[in-house]
């Protein structure tokens, strides 16, 4: 017992109040903590109404103690440790927010936290392990602690801090905070009923058409201005036809306009029935039609396009409109100079009237006149030279070609709002405290995770990882019938409604007798184009497109051979005979070399990386909270 409990006790009771309330416990205390201690300490609980979390809140606060002290340890006067950690069978609800910020395991005291592995079994892909339930959870885990074993390295080795991952995080932070700022505004967006309703009855359409095709332009252009005449297109079609300057094509099916050519689609979509259409190109010659008909076909498929297209339309005009709002409520433009600006044509003082001459790119970017100021926003001001900068990093192909060429003034308020935006967003999502919010916090973590594994990978595994030609020869060697075309067989077939036809012909065949012979004097034959009948003879066949029954018969095929099968349900009977049988043929290793070597090399790469585990784990501890899984 330690000698003053009085300040045992008070320690364990301010401990008490920092820790949330997340589950009602029964204290326990460990063994020798008794008598009037154990009393004191129950009775103080109860007074200050707290409850004690031993499990997964106290320990994280106790792991910032000096090394060498115990995890969950208190220390009395003396140096006296009691160890206060306990283990708590909690059932905490995976999805649950009020749960996500729960430490699942501790990697070098590092929490993997409930939210990640919740989102990383809902975006795990088909392989991401076996089995259901508790093993998929495991298996999750074990990769998420994977990954955090190799980040802290990472982090160690200061891959975070080079300049170029400073860069790469900050971009892609501001990126991410500006689509949750657009997500945040478009949350309640939804588009008009009657607007998806008019353009679903727009696109989900069906059309009659009645098509000529012609060898010579000129006859189209003939018949298309005898039409705008008043002369009927039908008329029209049948002297064209009779005269051979044209081919018909009159279906009187409705068809899809999805399934039209491209071009023919998209001028049948705008037409009224009756109207002809201009004259297109096609593979087949010059092609014109006549709209005859259109109807409406209900699609649920259509139907989604459509509101997907009204929803996109109107998520761009209320970006627009937001843009302007920010950029209105947090920048100050000087309108008259952006205006003057001219990044095509030079037009100082220095250029004599009349005369033209192309803009000083150079001098524009060392230019510090002021476009706007933001209030409050960083950078806090954006001048003609960031303009520039900006203009001409759009440019691959140089900048002073695209001087030459006239193709930047019309591309210098695209930019300029951009721009703004960027600023005026960032600063409005802060204001907001969006960069707070769990979901974006989420999706830096899980990035700056990503990219500092794939920077380990890349920087430290993958230099040390060599790939010399004689491994890659030896792996095409040994799985030569991996890089080998299969068996293909021709096969000739007769098929019979009646199993002993169907044993005669395979007797005669098996005793030697040509298969045409026996093909013309066999008795019982089915027509091979009857419903049901398995095609043999079209085209070459290979042993894994064969039906499993047959599949089982021919397994070492010769030429020559002859079999009978009897296909499943027992009505029809096949007589079949091997004609050709063409053997594997193996590909050229230069052919092969380039995917066997990617796939060695992708296989040393994980080799590598787990070796590098297997010494993180061996030099880290790491601790796992879940102990079980309710299905």
């Amino acid at each position: 017992m330690p000698e003053h409990p009085e300040k045992f006790l008070s320690a364990v009771c301010r401990a008490a109040q920092n820790v949330a309330p997340i589950v009602k416990v029964t204290v326990m205390v460990k063994e020798g903590m008794t008598g009037d201690l154990m009393k004191s300490v129950k009775n103080a609980v109860l007074a200050w109404g707290s409850v004690l979390v031993i499990m997964l809140s106290v320990a994280p606060a106790f792991s910032q103690a000096p090394r060498g002290e115990m995890a969950g340890a208190a220390v009395v006067e003396g140096g006296q440790h009691i160890s206060l950690e306990r283990l708590l069978a909690l059932r905490i609800p995976l999805f649950s927010p009020h749960f996500a910020e729960t430490p699942v395991a501790l990697v070098n005291d590092e929490p993997i936290k409930m939210w990640e592995l919740a989102r990383a079994l809902v975006s795990r892909d088909s392989d991401a392990g076996a089995g259901e339930g508790e093993a998929i959870l495991q298996d999750l885990l074990g990769r998420l602690i994977n990954i955090r074993l190799i980040v802290q390295e990472a982090r160690n080795i200061g891959l975070d801090e080079a300049e170029s991952m400073q860069a790469l995080f900050a971009d892609f932070t501001k990126k991410s905070l500006l689509q949750e700022l657009i997500d945040n505004q478009m949350k309640d967006l939804a588009p008009d009923p009657d607007e998806v309703e008019d353009l679903y009855r727009q696109m989900s359409r069906e059309v009659q058409i009645h098509t000529l095709i012609f060898k010579r332009a000129e006859d189209a252009a003939e018949l298309l201005e005898e039409s705008a005449k008043g002369v009927a297109f039908e008329q029209l079609a049948s002297t064209y036809i009779a005269d051979g300057k044209a081919t018909d094509e009159h279906n009187d099916a409705f068809m899809k306009i999805s399934d039209l050519l491209p071009q023919v689609g998209e001028a049948a979509y705008t037409m009224k029935p009756g109207e002809v259409s201009k004259l297109f190109r096609a593979p087949k010659g010059f092609v014109l039609f006549q709209l005859r008909d259109v109807r409406f076909v209900a699609d649920p498929q259509v139907q989604e396009k459509a509101r997907q297209i009204v929803y996109e339309r109107l998520k761009k005009k209320r970006a627009r409109e937001y843009s302007d709002e920010l950029i209105e409520k947090h920048a100050v433009i000087d309108e008259e100079l952006f205006e003057q600006l001219d990044f095509e044509q030079d037009v100082s003082d220095s250029v004599k009237e009349g005369e033209k001459k192309p803009a000083d790119f150079g001098k524009l970017l060392q230019d510090q006149r002021v476009l706007a100021t933001i209030r409050g926003g960083e950078p806090g001001t954006i001048t003609v030279a960031d303009l520039a900068r900006e203009l001409k990093g759009q440019f691959f192909h140089g900048v002073d070609k695209a001087v030459k060429s006239g193709n930047i003034n019309s591309r210098k308020i695209i930019i300029f709002s951009n721009m703004l935006f960027k600023i005026t967003g960032d600063l409005e999502a802060r204001l907001l405290k969006l960069d707070q919010e769990p979901r974006f916090r989420y999706t830096l973590h899980e990035f700056e995770q990503s990219t500092l594994f794939g920077a380990f990978v890349d920087k430290v595994v993958a230099p040390e990882v060599k790939l010399v030609e004689a491994e890659v020869r030896q792996v095409y060697d040994d799985h030569l019938d991996e890089y080998s075309s299969p068996v293909m067989l021709r096969i000739k077939s007769l098929v019979f409604a009646k199993k002993k036809d169907a044993d005669h012909a395979f007797d005669r065949l098996h005793k030697g007798a040509d298969f045409r012979w026996v093909s013309g004097n066999a008795v019982g034959l089915v027509d091979k184009s009857s419903p049901g009948v398995l095609d043999f003879e079209s085209q070459l066949l290979t042993l894994s497109t064969l039906p499993e029954g047959l599949r089982q018969l021919v397994k070492e095929p010769r030429q020559g051979d002859s079999f009978i099968y009897a296909a499943p349900g027992g009505d029809l009977h096949y007589v079949l005979f091997l004609e050709q049988v063409f053997p594997p043929q193996v590909q050229p290793f230069d052919k092969v070399k380039a995917p066997i070597a990617r796939k060695l090399y992708n296989e040393k790469i994980k080799l590598a990386v787990d070796e590098w585990l297997a010494k993180l784990k061996d030099a880290y501890e790491t601790r796992i909270f879940i102990t079980a899984v309710d299905e």
